[in-house]
């Protein structure tokens, strides 16, 4: 008989939530609603590099931290040296 598996793990990122609204919410800060993605996908490639190294960030900050600087809100205090780029 198969042994049954200790953990089960569901990627529920973009299927139980709706991330559309993103865009529009991009759109309305003058980047293009189309790099919603992009920075969704870093988001959580960032988030898993913390998890895997035993760290832990606010969501929030994890967010913000992966916006190019000319994106991101003038009172932040993440600081980073990427290029702001649409292409």
């Amino acid at each position: 008989m198969p042994q049954r598996p200790s953990v089960v793990v569901f990627d529920v990122n973009e299927t139980l939530s709706d991330m559309s609204a993103m865009a529009d919410r991009f759109a309305d800060l003058g980047v293009p609603g189309s790099m919603a993605k992009l920075w969704f996908a870093a988001l959580l490639r960032d988030g898993f590099a913390l998890t895997a190294a035993g760290a832990s960030e606010k969501f929030s900050v994890v967010g913000e931290g992966v916006l190019p600087p000319c994106w991101r809100p003038r009172s932040s205090t993440v600081t980073s040296t990427r290029p702001c780029s649409t292409s």
